[in-house]
């Protein structure tokens, strides 16, 4: 028997909890909002984010010139990329890896204690962590913050209401319990699209999150 609908409401709903669902938690939380975070795994142990090589693109402004870095980066993308974006994320960057840090996430460090920067696609600035720890001491920082984390829900429509989205329904993958998010905001955090291959923590990235958004304009 399948059990009662359950409702849940509040201020954000963040739907993945990677490290950009969870850092939005944080960031949601922190300016006073309510906020529930939905995974179709176990947040904290799932996704990209967990399984992925563990880098960060890492603007130092000790070390890097943002002229220099913007004009590399629209050598190596072609002129297709947004230099407004690429300098509002090198500048918030910074206080984002320092933030992380400071949690104690496990970053490599050259002998004078600077975060070791390595080479990755179309760049040379990656710092490097354990992604399967990071991602399970942000699960323990999110749920000391006070976000309702809901594991196990794949979320499968989003609501609306007078054209704009006001929430999202899913069913528990185990249970088959059927969930009702009702919220002022919703947050996609659902990872990019992979084909279902044998790649460890990616056979599951497979861009549900963005067709949901497309289907619903």
């Amino acid at each position: 028997m399948i059990p009662k609908t359950e409702r849940l409401s509040a201020d954000v709903l963040i739907l993945g909890g990677g490290l950009a669902g969870c850092m939005g938690a944080v960031a949601a939380i922190k300016k006073g909002c309510t906020v529930i975070l939905a995974d179709k795994a176990w947040a904290g142990s799932s996704g990209e984010s967990t399984f992925a090589a563990g880098d960060i693109l890492y603007y130092d402004p000790e070390q890097d010139d943002m002229h220099e870095w913007l004009e590399r980066w629209n050598k190596a993308g072609d002129s297709m990329f947004d230099p407004e974006w690429l300098e509002w994320y090198g500048k918030n960057v910074h206080e984002l890896i320092l933030m992380l840090d400071s949690w104690g996430m496990e970053f490599e460090k050259d002998a004078q204690g600077r975060f070791k920067r390595k080479p990755g696609r179309g760049h040379r600035e990656a710092v490097v962590f354990p992604g399967y720890k990071m991602q399970k001491k942000l699960r323990g920082i999110l749920e000391k913050l006070g976000v309702v984390i809901v594991d196990r829900v794949m979320i499968t429509e989003l609501l609306t209401s007078d054209g704009h989205v006001a929430g999202a329904t899913g069913f528990n993958v185990r249970t088959g319990q059927f969930y009702v998010f009702e919220a002022k905001n919703t947050v996609l955090s659902t990872g990019a699209c992979s084909f279902k291959g044998q790649y460890h923590g990616q056979d599951m990235v497979s861009g549900e999150g963005n067709d949901m958004a497309l289907r619903v304009g």
